[in-house]
């Protein structure tokens, strides 16, 4: 039996759905807190940037250029936020 494939637009929501819960349950340093502020801004602009794509290129897959930026952009938050949580 075939396995199911999961399109780069759904892979890309759901890591990004992870990355908010993560972030919302993170316990940050009070003198990181503006930092964690601009990571969460650029979290929302990241996922609404995924809905977009997501909207405009529902079958796009892994080698497509504009999933390539949006999974470098979700791997560059999810840095910043573990560089934050392992301080």
């Amino acid at each position: 039996m075939p396995r199911a494939t999961r399109s780069e637009v759904r892979l890309l929501k759901q890591e990004a759905q992870g990355l908010e819960i993560v972030a919302s349950d993170a316990s940050i340093d009070p003198n990181r807190l503006q930092d964690y502020w601009a990571l969460s801004l650029d979290l929302v602009a990241l996922v609404m940037d995924i809905d977009a794509f997501a909207a405009s290129s529902p079958e796009a897959q892994e080698g497509d250029p504009e999933a390539i930026a949006l999974r470098h952009r979700l791997r560059d938050v999810s840095n910043r936020l573990a560089d934050m949580t392992a301080e």
